[in-house]
């Protein structure tokens, strides 16, 4: 099944398997009830069961209202995307990154939980300003225009050590690249 980092919710530090579930937003709390609900059901039926969570992947085809592709189509577009100050540190993973890590869960035949992010954080302002380099485009980027939300995450990492333990997967494709690679295929270069 799939899971999100959201069902850690907020906590500040390097989040593994064995952390506590505290889930803030109703995305979240749906992810923990699917969790147990599922793995209740494989074990009822003697099921193997794998629970991935996701720290947050990236990269062509993703939903635009999504953090990355709203700020590839608003600086696209000659205007400054509306941002906080875009201080919180995340988790990205390219989306080929996830793939190959779901992959070698499957190839491993693992069981039990497991995170899939890239296990290191980038600001969210290194991100726009990464994407603004590519893009090539003198737009003068504003940041601070919107509050933090009350429940705001500013710390969101993943430690990606039992994956790699099991398997020997590691995310090959940095930010950069990944970047690149989104707004490449988005044909905005």
């Amino acid at each position: 099944g799939f899971g999100s980092q959201a069902e850690y919710g907020i906590q500040d530090k390097k989040l593994s398997e064995k952390d506590p579930l505290l889930a803030t937003t109703q995305y979240g709390i749906s992810k923990v009830a699917s969790y147990f609900s599922s793995l209740s059901l494989c074990k009822l039926y003697g099921i193997k069961s794998t629970w991935i969570r996701l720290f947050d992947p990236y990269g062509p085809g993703d939903a635009d209202y999504w953090f990355i592709p709203t700020i590839i189509s608003s600086i696209s577009s000659g205007k400054s995307p509306k941002l906080t100050s875009c201080e919180q540190m995340w988790d990205f993973i390219f989306i080929d990154d996830v793939t190959s890590g779901i992959i070698a869960l499957i190839n491993n035949e693992a069981s039990g939980i497991y995170n899939i992010g890239s296990g290191s954080v980038i600001s969210l302002k290194k991100v726009v300003e990464i994407i603004d380099d590519i893009m090539g485009n003198p737009i003068n980027i504003t940041f601070g225009d919107v509050p933090y939300r009350k429940d705001q995450i500013m710390h969101l990492e993943s430690s990606i050590d039992k994956i790699c333990a099991k398997t020997g997967w590691r995310p090959m494709v940095d930010i950069y690249t990944g970047l690149e690679l989104t707004i490449k295929k988005a044909s905005i270069l």
